[in-house]
């Protein structure tokens, strides 16, 4: 046998499934339907179901998680447990599917919270930085409208104009009568629901996104956020997106991947490297830092139009210096960088040896 035969041999059974060997016998199942107890069919009319071949039974549809809990005898919701004789070697591998089901569950599960808490963290960053922004340039409030004013129960009966008189309070333009009286919003609707399904599928896929898009976890923030707003409430404009609130976003995610630089490069020390390029005639430097746990920090990427437009060049001298300016913003006591990375191109390779003088 050569080598290369020798290395595509494959691992055992135990490593790859070692819960499911028993009895001298190895099964490992990957889905319930691997099983060949386990038959999916089609009826007369077309329709899905399955039979498990242990007690006779079938179902209908193709419900992976009810047949895994039939076979493996686990009870939960209305699923009967398997009444046929499951051997041993069968019975592990069902149970070893189950447990790995379970696992990944749980998994998953730790890292949504997980993600939810860095979003709210961020999210909360976010918010602080934007509303500082808008702190300094605060716009007068708008015009508020007493709804008792010209209201048909003001003008149509002394009893109308008594009631709304004791609960008469200026609220914004676009709030709701019924909102101003009790202050409460009830239950969604049937009826709502499915349009709200709707108007959210069709932004999706009119704007040829994902069709996950709508379960992931920052459209969820995203709804839950509006859920707590009034009917008042607008998304913000384009200009705002792309402004004050792009602007916070940015600085938010930078602050923290730097302090996560900050952190690390105490213990590891961090990597400098970066590259030319010119995207849709634009010619840029980017600068990107990396420890351990973030490889990939992007520290600025830098406009070299005005340079080039003056008839400079992306030559080493240029590039060294642009590059040792930012190093000295973060690193001012040259503490941190302990590595610079270029490719091989000759302007780059002479800017290192530059940079190595300034920052050894």
């Amino acid at each position: 046998m050569s080598d290369n035969e020798s290395d595509m041999t494959p691992a055992p059974l135990e490593e790859t499934c070692p819960i499911a060997v028993a009895s001298g016998q190895g099964l490992c199942f990957q889905l319930v339907w691997d099983s060949d107890k386990i038959e999916l069919y089609n009826d007369k009319e077309g329709k899905q179901r399955w039979r498990c071949h242990h007690c006779g039974e079938n179902w209908a549809g193709k419900n992976h998680t009810k047949a895994l809990r039939h076979v493996s005898r686990t009870l939960k919701g209305d699923m009967k447990p398997c009444s046929g004789k499951i051997p041993p070697h069968y019975k592990d591998a069902y149970m070893a599917l189950l447990r790995s089901k379970e696992e990944d569950k749980s998994a998953r599960k730790e890292r949504k919270e997980v993600l939810d808490i860095g979003l709210t963290t961020t999210d909360s960053r976010t918010l602080s930085i934007y509303q500082d922004q808008k702190s300094h340039r605060k716009r007068p409030p708008k015009e508020l409208q007493d709804l008792t004013l010209a209201s048909p129960l003001t003008v149509s009966t002394a009893s109308g104009s008594t009631f709304l008189s004791t609960v008469s309070r200026k609220v914004p333009k676009h709030a709701s009568l019924q909102t101003t009286l009790n202050g409460v919003r009830g239950t969604t609707s049937a009826e709502a629901r499915h349009k709200a399904n709707v108007a959210i599928a069709h932004w999706i896929l009119a704007n040829d996104n994902a069709h996950n898009s709508a379960e992931d976890p920052l459209f969820a923030r995203v709804v839950r956020h509006v859920q707590q707003c009034g009917t008042d409430f607008k998304p913000p404009s384009r200009y705002e997106i792309g402004g004050d609130l792009l602007d916070a976003t940015y600085s938010s995610y930078y602050d923290e991947e730097k302090g996560r630089l900050m952190q690390e490069s105490k213990i590891f020390g961090a990597s400098l490297y970066g590259d030319g390029a010119t995207i849709k005639g634009t010619p840029m430097i980017n600068v990107l830092a990396s420890t351990p746990s973030n490889p990939s920090f992007v520290i600025d990427v830098i406009d070299c139009t005005e340079h080039m437009q003056a008839g400079g060049k992306k030559d080493a001298k240029y590039i060294a210096l642009e590059m040792l300016a930012l190093m000295h913003r973060v690193d001012p006591g040259k503490t941190i960088f302990n590595q610079i990375l270029f490719d091989g191109a000759s302007n780059v390779q002479k800017a290192g040896l530059i940079m190595e003088q300034h920052f050894p």
